[in-house]
C-alpha cells in the first residue's frame, strides 16, 4: 500500500490473473507435459542412443500427449487445491463479453453456446493436446525412413530369414555405393558367432556389437556390417542446429553491424557454429590467397617517343 497508484494497478490485474482457475490448470498441466518433455530430451541426447530408440521415445511421447486428454478432470481437480487463493469456478469472460455469431454450413446462426469450463476444455486445452500431438507425430515421421531401413540391425536376435535378407536388399538398394548383397551372408555368419558367446544384450546393442568388431578386429570378416553400423550409429538422433544459430546471430549481428549484408551474416554464422573446427585452421594461407585475389596491382606500359 505504500507505493503509487501505478504500482498497486499492476500489482492487483497480475493478482487477478494469477488467482484464476485457468492460471492454476495451466501451472499442472505444462507441469506434466514439460516434464516429461525435459526428461525425454535429455535421455535422447546421450551419445549411446540410437535412431530406432529415438523413434520408440517419441512415440511414448504421442501416447502420453494422447492420454492427457482423458485427464482434464483429474487436472481440474489437482488446479483447484493448488492454492487457497486460486477460484473454485472457470471465467466467463465478463459480463460485457460480446457474443460471437456462429454461421453453420446449412446457413443457420447461432450464438456461442460454450461457456468457462467447456469453452477453456475445447478452445484451449484441445487445441494444445492437437497442437503437441501434430508436432511429435511430424519428427517421428522423419525418422520413420531411417528405422524401416536399419531398424532389423537393432532385432537381428528375433529376426527370420526371409524378413532379413528383405531388410538387407532394401538397405543395399539405398546405400549402393557403400554397401553389397553380400552383407546378408555376413549377418548370417554374424548373428551365429555372437549366439555362440551367448551375450543376448550384444546382439540388442548396436553400439556394442559395433565396439565388438573394432576390439576384435573383425573388420576385415564382416567389412560391410561395419560399415552398415558406422552409417546408422553416425545418424543424429536430436539437433540443436536452429538453436545454435540463433544463439550465433545475437552475438554475430549486434547493433554495430546491422547494415551486413545476408551472404557475410551466413559466412560469419558458420565459423562462429564450427568454432571447434575454425580454431585448428592454419590462417597464413587463407590470408596469403585472400590477399593474392585482393591485389590492385596493375602494371602500365610507358610509351617510348
Amino acid at each position: 500500500m505504500n507505493e503509487n497508484a501505478d504500482t498497486r494497478h499492476d500489482a492487483n490485474s497480475i493478482k487477478k490473473k494469477l488467482i484464476k482457475l485457468e492460471i492454476a490448470f495451466m501451472t499442472i498441466f505444462w507441469k506434466r507435459v514439460l516434464g516429461r518433455f525435459n526428461a525425454t530430451s535429455v535421455y535422447l541426447q546421450r551419445i549411446e542412443i540410437d535412431m530406432v530408440t529415438g523413434n520408440s521415445m517419441l512415440q511414448s511421447l504421442i501416447t502420453f500427449v494422447d492420454e492427457l486428454r482423458n485427464d482434464f478432470d483429474a487436472i481440474e481437480d489437482e488446479a483447484k487445491i493448488l492454492s487457497i487463493s486460486v477460484n473454485k469456478e472457470w471465467s466467463n469472460g465478463g459480463k460485457n463479453k460480446r457474443k460471437i455469431i456462429k454461421k453453420y454450413s446449412d446457413g443457420t446462426t447461432g450464438h456461442e453456446s460454450l461457456k468457462g469450463r467447456d469453452t477453456f476444455r475445447v478452445n484451449t486445452f484441445f487445441v494444445i493436446i492437437d497442437k503437441l500431438q501434430t508436432e511429435l507425430k511430424k519428427r517421428s515421421s522423419a525418422y520413420d525412413n531411417i528405422t524401416n531401413l536399419f531398424g532389423f540391425l537393432t532385432r537381428l536376435d528375433v529376426i527370420d530369414d526371409n524378413l532379413l535378407k528383405k531388410s538387407v536388399n532394401n538397405l543395399v538398394k539405398v546405400y549402393s555405393r557403400d554397401l553389397e548383397e553380400s552383407l546378408y551372408d555376413e549377418l548370417k555368419q554374424f548373428i551365429g558367432m555372437v549366439k555362440v558367446k551367448e551375450d543376448n544384450k550384444l546382439i540388442k546393442n548396436p553400439i556394442n556389437m559395433l565396439q565388438m568388431i573394432v576390439e576384435d578386429n573383425l573388420s576385415g570378416v564382416f567389412p560391410h556390417i561395419y560399415v552398415a553400423f558406422r552409417i546408422f550409429l553416425s545418424i543424429p538422433v536430436t539437433n540443436c542446429e536452429s538453436e545454435r544459430s540463433f544463439s550465433a546471430l545475437t552475438i554475430i549481428k549486434n547493433k554495430y553491424r546491422c547494415m551486413m549484408g545476408e551472404s557475410r551474416l551466413t559466412s560469419l554464422s558458420i565459423l562462429s557454429i564450427e568454432c571447434e573446427l575454425t580454431m585448428n585452421i592454419s590462417f597464413e594461407n587463407i590470408i596469403r590467397q585472400f590477399a593474392q585475389e585482393k591485389s590492385r596491382k596493375k602494371f602500365f606500359k610507358h610509351n617510348i617517343i
